[in-house]
């Protein structure tokens, strides 16, 4: 996951900051035809016990998960294959827990690692959508509702469980602090 953000100290003892991560769209080829973008935004608070580099903090914010799924299938006693598209999306409310160390040298560069975790706080918000292609004919469309059945409960379930599932965090900071 690539992670940018900002962060300031005051007092040796307290510090803040926001931060955005992002895994860049993948293709998932285990699944067939499926893409997979994750992003995670949040704000944070840092308490730096002993005035040093070591801190224990929290933030706030939310992660958000979005894919599809390009399925072809085939009927008996139909010529064509036919397309399914699934397309769905989570958005959940995280606490962001974490334990690390933190330390700028005089030139300004700044090196930390920390970890914790992402846990969802708040009911997800799921979003899901599935097109089949438009060429069936109507009486072909009860054999392939079990298709966009098995589509729709594989795309929700893995949806659910994203927004419903703490994610453990490692983290390494390299940069400038102006």
């Amino acid at each position: 996951m690539l992670n940018f953000g900002g962060t300031a100290k005051f007092l040796d003892y307290i510090g803040f900051g926001i931060n955005f991560g992002m895994i860049p769209d993948i293709k998932i080829s285990q699944y067939g035809e499926a893409t997979l973008k994750y992003r995670e935004y949040d704000a944070y608070g840092r308490l730096y016990l002993f005035g040093g580099a070591f801190f224990i903090g929290a933030g706030v914010g939310y992660h958000s998960a979005e894919g599809t799924f390009v399925q072809t299938a085939s009927i008996p006693n139909y010529p064509q294959p036919f397309v399914v598209t699934s397309h769905g999306s989570v958005k959940a409310m995280i606490l962001t827990p974490q334990v690390g160390w933190f330390s700028v040298w005089g030139s300004g560069f700044a090196l930390g690692f920390d970890i914790g975790g992402q846990i969802p706080i708040a009911p997800s918000t799921l979003r899901y959508s599935t097109d089949v292609s438009p060429a069936i004919p109507g009486a072909v469309k009860p054999m392939v509702d079990p298709y966009i059945e098995q589509s729709s409960v594989q795309v929700i379930d893995t949806l659910d469980k994203i927004g419903k599932t703490p994610i453990p965090v490692f983290n390494l900071r390299i940069g400038f602090l102006l």
